[in-house]
């Protein structure tokens, strides 16, 4: 689930901006117009921004639920819009168009390519990296836009999860930049740092600028906390936890082979990966689990308790395991299953690759 961008968050962000600018923890100047030009600085867009009588009106609005959140109810034309300029031989700015943009208040960065074909702009005043709109292309021919994204749209949930946030913002971007050769947007996305903190590292999302098309298949590409299964020698096997009650009599009224974890592990038919606990994520919780499992003649589990491990990640294991399917045999055998929660990046093909530091 992408729970920076997930419907109640974006409910409550107005509430918590509120009480971040308060607090100045996380506030926002007023946005104010300003003029971006392409490299060859032949071709400028300026930006102008809806005016608000201030923030704290604009977050109390949206807390309330108001629409057209903190307007200057004395501006005229009021919402944010830009203007698309051509340098003429004397090196003056000649407008060509006016367009209403797809930004409630203002975009945070603007790209204008070369060639004067196309503009893009980045992110929203006060939400970097929220909303349906953090990136939009629009056409240079008469001001349309092509096409606006979300994160999203090109990043999977665990991805965004991973990318460092704030209390209104998800830091995601690093330098855009557009590829004239290719008439391609190629977006930097952060490997875990802003682009201004040291070795910062990015990777590379492309969009046709032409129809908005992204290019790039939306995979994991940063590591997140994952479940490994860990063969392990019984030896090194130690319950320092206690165990759940919950199928303790259903271990002390059967009786079972017992067999070695390696030996368990190859038995098995199915061996579903348990989903991560969002509680866990929020605290980093990780190291390794410990289940014993009680395997019946059909191959089920009929018993399974966490006997070592983080309390947030026991349940979560004992419950996958408890769907695991194993060999069939004429009694029942029992053994250990161990999990480890870490930070490891899951391959297109399923491969876990282990985070090394």
């Amino acid at each position: 689930m992408y729970m920076k961008n997930s419907s109640g968050l974006i409910a409550l962000l107005p509430l918590i901006l509120l009480i971040a600018y308060s607090a100045n923890a996380d506030s926002w100047a007023l946005p104010e117009e300003r003029t971006v030009c392409s490299k060859n600085n032949k071709y400028c867009f300026k930006v102008i921004p809806k005016k608000l009588e201030s923030q704290l009106s604009y977050f109390k609005d949206k807390v309330d639920g108001k629409e057209n959140a903190g307007t200057d109810k004395k501006a005229q034309k009021n919402y944010c819009r830009g203007i698309f300029y051509s340098r003429n031989a004397s090196g003056s700015l000649k407008k060509l168009w006016e367009t209403k943009l797809v930004n409630e208040v203002s975009p945070v960065s603007v790209l204008v390519a070369e060639q004067g074909d196309f503009v893009v702009t980045f992110d929203n005043w006060h939400s970097v990296g929220y909303g349906d709109d953090a990136v939009a292309i629009y056409t240079t021919t008469d001001g349309s836009l092509i096409r606006k994204f979300g994160l999203s749209d090109f990043l999977t949930d665990s991805d965004i999860d991973e990318l460092p946030a704030s209390t209104s913002s998800i830091h995601w971007g690093g330098t855009h930049w557009i590829d004239k050769d290719k008439i391609q947007l190629v977006l930097e996305v952060t490997k875990g740092k802003r682009k201004f903190e040291k070795d910062a590292e990015f990777f590379e999302i492309r969009a046709e600028l032409n129809t908005g098309r992204i290019l790039d298949e939306k995979r994991d590409r940063l590591p997140s906390l994952q479940f490994i299964i860990q063969p392990i020698a019984d030896e090194a096997i130690v319950a320092n936890g206690p165990a759940a009650t919950n199928d303790a009599t259903c271990f002390e009224s059967k009786e079972s082979e017992r067999i070695s974890s390696v030996d368990l592990l190859k038995k098995a038919i199915t061996q579903e990966r348990p989903n991560y606990p969002p509680a866990a994520k929020a605290v980093r919780a990780s190291g390794k689990v410990i289940v014993e499992i009680l395997v019946a003649t059909d191959g089920t589990v009929e018993c399974a308790r966490a006997i070592s491990g983080h309390p947030l990640l026991r349940a979560s294991v004992v419950v996958t395991l408890k769907k695991w399917n194993f060999e069939k045999n004429q009694s029942r055998y029992s053994g250990f299953i161990v999990f480890e929660g870490t930070s490891a990046l899951v391959a297109p093909d399923g491969t876990i690759i282990k985070e090394t530091h």
